[in-house]
């Protein structure tokens, strides 16, 4: 499980701590002191252990946001299309559910 968002103590507590990875998003443009190393961060770990044949739980508080973004890039990373295209592709899945993707993690997503 890798969480992009504050959790509770009681949240996903049936996930052994040892198979969950923290880390954090602001989604508020401005909020991130460096938002292109965490959503890279985030994505390369969620591409190392898909690599270890692990399911991986990538979550944020909406999934409307922060999750497309780390999911964007670890898209790019995984099957080498362009950040763009990877970003396009996630809008077209949310439909329904929403799409209010910060433009500081977009950005971020397009520059990586």
């Amino acid at each position: 499980m890798v969480s992009l968002c504050r959790v509770g103590c009681d949240d996903f507590d049936d996930v052994a701590v040892v198979n969950r990875v923290s880390a954090w998003l602001v989604d508020q443009p401005g909020a991130n002191a460096q938002p292109h190393v965490v959503v890279d961060q985030a994505a390369r770990m969620v591409l190392e252990l898909r690599k270890e044949g692990r399911g991986v739980l990538l979550h944020c508080a909406a999934g409307q946001s922060r999750t497309p973004a780390v999911a964007a890039r670890y898209t790019t990373l995984a099957t080498g299309i362009p950040a763009r295209s990877a970003l396009a592709e996630l809008r077209g899945l949310l439909g329904v559910h929403g799409w209010t993707l910060n433009p500081e993690l977009r950005q971020a997503v397009e520059q990586l």
